[in-house]
């Protein structure tokens, strides 16, 4: 896959790059010592759902290691995260699309409220705007979105369409990210982002993936 083949948005590609926009993650010697940092790809990814799921347990000690391998496996665009994650969860997909539609202020709130806890905002290396431009970047070469698609990512609720968004000069993070999280994972499966993510994280022999996409990030 070259640059000008096609990239596909989805839920796991959206995941992926927002993986490279967290803060910054404790080192080896203090996960050795036992300091926790939150941030690890799982907990992000509960941290996620919880924008369609606020009610989402906290799993028990004896799910963490099914729970870890399902969002691995969700990153990588081979499922929908298995039965914990409520990405292929018909209904609450349906109920979250509604909120975002109807009750779109509460909706923003719980993104803004993982944008918090989870993402490199404001800080020195300036991740959150290098994000925004990655998924710019993205949905840009995704030719699967058609110019007019439209996705809700103004602070008021109301939406613009792609060939809007990708000239916009100034996009607020929050409301951005909700809006083409709620595409991402409304209306695409995520199972078309599987070459997009090994494009950007060729097999390492064994050895943890690491991100090399050709985006801004």
């Amino acid at each position: 896959m070259t640059k000008n083949e096609n990239l596909r948005l989805c839920g796991g590609t959206f995941f992926t790059l927002l993986l490279e926009a967290r803060k910054q993650l404790l080192g080896a010697n203090e996960h050795y010592a036992g300091k926790k940092d939150g941030l690890t790809e799982y907990e992000t990814l509960i941290g996620l759902a919880r924008v369609i799921r606020s009610d989402l347990a906290t799993p028990m000690p004896t799910e963490i290691k099914t729970i870890q391998g399902n969002a691995s496996e969700y990153k990588k665009c081979k499922n929908a995260g298995g039965g914990y994650f409520p990405f292929g969860d018909k209904t609450a997909l349906r109920v979250f699309d509604e909120r975002v539609k109807n009750e779109y202020v509460d909706t923003l709130r719980k993104m803004c409220r993982f944008v918090d806890d989870f993402i490199d905002a404001g800080g020195d290396i300036k991740k959150d705007e290098l994000l925004v431009k990655a998924l710019v970047e993205l949905i840009s070469l995704d030719n699967c979105i058609d110019d007019s698609q439209s996705f809700y990512i103004k602070e008021d609720g109301t939406t613009a369409q792609k060939k809007e968004l990708i000239n916009m000069k100034e996009i607020p993070l929050q409301s951005f990210l909700l809006g083409i999280f709620h595409y991402s994972v409304c209306s695409v499966d995520n199972v078309v982002g599987a070459e997009t993510f090994d494009f950007w994280c060729p097999s390492a022999g064994g050895a943890k993936r690491t991100y090399k996409g050709e985006s801004v990030l």
